[in-house]
């Protein structure tokens, strides 16, 4: 299913399977497709904190959002909220050098020590937009250290901290039928 240029389809199948467990499983997830060719990015959102993108053309980083699902009673819930949610998608074109970031909410919700104030999606956009000119590694461990720094805790053991930071390379120039026998 995900060679599909609809990710949407795919959280529909997954939605009606969770459902089946009930409550207990709700799930957040996303789904990101990128067609290097077009340099396209199809985004798909199932109540997760929304993906964070960076492109050359815009010096800010920005939340992917996905519209709700036109007609659609439910749109873009967790897995298992109703079997009757509709899912929708971004496609998005990305240029060389574009960034996405993915991350739990664990990040945005890391505690400062001794206070009820959270890392929050600012300090996060803030800590992102330190690390342009960065190579991906150094900019993730960047991150880390702002998260670590704030707690106040190496451990963060609060919630799962999970991200991910993905750049667009420059795509190879040979023409689609090579990359489609090599594949």
């Amino acid at each position: 299913n995900m060679e599909r240029r609809d990710p949407s389809r795919v959280f529909a199948a997954m939605n009606r399977k969770v459902d089946e467990f009930g409550f207990q499983a709700l799930t957040t997830a996303v789904c990101i497709n990128y067609h290097a060719l077009r340099t396209e990015l199809r985004y798909c959102n199932a109540g997760h904190p929304p993906a964070l993108v960076w492109r050359r053309s815009d010096p800010n980083w920005q939340p992917l959002t996905v519209e709700p699902v036109p007609a659609a009673k439910f749109s873009n819930l967790p897995f298992g909220v109703t079997a009757d949610c509709k899912y929708g998608f971004t496609s998005l074109p990305l240029g060389e050098g574009a960034r996405l970031f993915v991350y739990s909410d664990g990040v945005t919700e890391t505690p400062a020590p001794e206070s009820h104030n959270l890392f929050g999606d600012e300090r996060l956009v803030a800590a992102l937009t330190e690390t342009n000119g960065m190579p991906p590694r150094a900019a993730c461990e960047h991150v880390l250290s702002r998260l670590r720094k704030f707690a106040g805790n190496d451990n963060l053991p609060h919630d799962d901290v999970t991200f991910i930071l993905l750049e667009v390379k420059a795509h190879d120039p040979r023409p689609f039928v090579f990359h489609l026998v090599r594949n």
